[in-house]
């Protein structure tokens, strides 16, 4: 009785506070390539910034799975959630594009630390049969109460401009993540027993570190293998194109307003959170696959539709069905990664999957800029390309896209095992 108490306790704070912290992040997210631009930058910058985040991401991500799994979920949950509210302020008061680059790399410190933990804790606490709908908890509240701040920011970026609403933005987030994250210091619950209480040597750190990456590394399953493969290929052809629909729909080429376009990251996220609430429990009952494979075949379809739509109606009818699409993938894609995952190890798991690339979202359009290895790589050879040739980067978005959906309908397996063996 008390474990059922403890797992609906966790994903419900979780979910809420998940919800006040995207308040304040959406508001900033929409129009952050305008901002580096705004700022000093270009094209390629904005892909250089995600690209420099990514070597950080990458480094936390490996410290982070460990943590995790050792020092307990909670405390790098709450720790890191503090320092990712005060770089936020960073991000407000930056003169120049180049201020963005350190914002961007504590950023993907901060979050690559915590980002396992999130993760785990969520997985730890929920049983097979429940576990898309945890994951699916998380972002339902986040979407939701994100839905109504790019409208507002749009609106504020056409009476003010874009730095002054980029920074009023900032400020939002600040107090809402501050606030979730004081929130998830009182009412969150440890999951996990096997903590260090231990004091060591950064030496006797790194070769625990080590350690564990590789017993992990010896217990994970093919098909974890198969799944974090699939996704390299994935989301880096998501990340080639994720960072310049915002400048394709309203500097470059379809003629957007602002407001416009916070309209239409709002109606993405209702259609995203009306699909999810039906995919969570589908996936459950039915299997992870049946959702996870059809959606990536159809994504590339709305990807080449977007390039050429000539219209505000248009825009909204393509990019709510990407959205449609990415929920089908989000929750499924992680339930099924940790249905194959041993509990101790689940940390970790999500580590090594986020520094090579991290696993498909709810909505390619928030894949960048992205922060590993290969996504960060795509994301500035986007930039690149978009700098010369405008519709190029979301052709090969689409070819790179519909080449993962090849190799998951190939390789992908529904897990076979029961819970009490997942458990």
């Amino acid at each position: 009785m008390e474990k059922r108490r403890l797992i609906s306790r966790n994903v419900l704070v979780i979910s809420l506070t998940a919800g006040l912290w995207a308040f304040g992040g959406r508001m900033r997210g929409p129009f952050f390539p305008l901002y580096v631009l705004a700022l000093g930058g270009s094209y390629f910058q904005i892909g250089l910034i995600g690209s420099i985040g990514s070597i950080f991401m990458i480094v936390a991500s490996f410290f982070g799975g460990y943590l995790s799994d050792t020092l307990g979920r909670k405390k790098i949950i709450y720790g890191m959630g503090f320092l990712i509210s005060l770089d936020t302020l960073l991000y407000m008061i930056s003169p120049s594009w180049e201020f963005l680059i350190l914002a961007s790399a504590l950023n993907s410190l901060f979050v690559g630390l915590r980002a396992p933990s999130m993760t785990a804790i969520i997985a730890d606490s929920t049983s097979v049969e429940t576990r898309t709908r945890g994951f699916m908890a998380d972002q339902v509240l986040r979407i939701l109460a994100g839905s109504v701040s790019p409208i507002v920011v749009g609106l504020f970026v056409e009476k003010f401009g874009v730095i002054p609403a980029q920074r009023l933005a900032y400020a939002c987030a600040f107090v809402t993540s501050m606030s979730a994250t004081i929130l998830r210091f009182l009412f969150l619950e440890e999951t996990i027993t096997k903590t260090s209480e231990e004091k060591k040597e950064l030496g006797g750190i790194l070769r625990e570190t080590f350690s564990g990456f590789k017993s992990t590394i010896n217990v994970l399953p093919r098909e974890v293998w198969m799944l974090i493969g699939t996704s390299v290929i994935f989301t880096s052809g998501a990340s080639l194109g994720a960072s310049f629909f915002v400048t394709y729909a309203i500097d470059d080429v379809i003629g957007l307003s602002a407001s416009e376009w916070g309209l239409v990251y709002s109606v993405m996220s209702i259609a995203n959170v009306l699909s999810m609430v039906l995919v969570a429990s589908f996936s459950d009952r039915f299997g992870r696959l049946k959702l996870i494979l059809p959606a990536m075949f159809l994504t590339p379809l709305c990807v080449v539709g977007f390039v050429y739509c000539k219209s505000f109606v248009h825009v909204i009818i393509v990019l709510s069905a990407l959205s449609i699409l990415g929920s089908m993938m989000a929750s499924p894609y992680k339930a099924l990664v940790f249905d194959y995952s041993p509990k101790e190890h689940r940390g970790r798991i999500h580590a090594i999957s986020n520094m090579i690339s991290s696993l498909p979202g709810d909505n390619i359009i928030y894949q960048g800029p992205s922060r590993s290895i290969m996504n960060g790589m795509a994301n500035m050879i986007g930039g690149i390309i978009y700098g010369r040739f405008r519709a190029l980067p979301f052709y090969l978005e689409a070819v790179v896209i519909e080449i993962s959906a090849i190799v998951g309908a190939l390789f992908l397996r529904e897990s076979k095992k029961r819970p009490k063996q997942l458990r």
